[in-house]
């Protein structure tokens, strides 16, 4: 576990020659919880970048006419103006749309963008072998392909636990070091001193000594 409640699976850590530390995380998915390396499509997303492109587009090529004194404006009208306006800015959120649909920002992959929010000098995702059995599945071209990109390391592990190399992670990762360095500790401590923290504190009640309490019935002497 580390801080924000980020999740890895595992960490390998030790010290270099030069003193600084190393830190390795991985996350190891098995076939019952592939969930979390299929990509999924962001359709809101991707439309409303296609959507954004296609209004500034469409207003700068009306622009642009208006700019030139473009004679057709004199013999279609403002109105027809605007449906030429609105239809340019259709083509071209209808073409940006086709084009971009296939970038990694909208086909979400929880395992690698896990991996986005907290710097390791390498992260691995190791895949048992029956997450993808199918070499030429497209979620697997997805996940190699984002890995790739962001510099992360793909293992596959068969049914023998024996490990084969897909992809080495990249010396310099494509996100660079600005995301923060998490200090993770094992997920059962971590657990524990939550719950510890969590934990109302009992106060304390001191009751009187018997001597005393006794004493306050005493009559005076006389």
């Amino acid at each position: 576990m580390g801080e924000g409640g980020i999740v890895a699976d595992g960490q390998l850590t030790f010290k270099k020659e030069d003193g600084s530390p190393f830190l390795a995380t991985f996350e190891a998915t098995a076939g019952d919880s592939m969930g979390e390396v299929l990509f999924h499509p962001q359709p809101v997303l991707l439309n409303m970048d296609s959507l954004a492109t296609g209004v500034v587009f469409g207003t700068l090529v009306l622009g642009f006419l208006y700019a030139d004194k473009w004679q057709g404006f004199e013999y279609i009208g403002k109105y027809w103006a605007i449906l030429v306006g609105f239809g340019v800015g259709a083509a071209i959120f209808y073409t940006v749309r086709r084009l971009i649909r296939k970038l990694p920002r909208y086909r979400y992959i929880f395992a690698i963008e896990q991996f986005k929010q907290y710097f390791a000098d390498q992260q691995w995702i190791a895949l048992g072998a029956d997450v993808f059995p199918d070499p030429t599945d497209k979620h697997y071209k997805e996940l190699r392909d984002q890995c790739v990109k962001f510099g992360f390391g793909l293992l596959l592990v068969d049914e023998n636990l024996k490990a084969q190399l897909v992809i080495t992670p990249a010396r310099v990762q494509a996100l660079g070091k600005r995301r923060r360095l998490l200090r993770f500790e094992d997920a059962q401590a971590w657990t524990r001193r939550m719950t510890e923290r969590l934990k109302p504190e009992r106060p304390i009640i001191r009751l009187p000594s018997v001597n005393k309490w006794t004493e306050s019935f005493q009559l005076p002497p006389g």
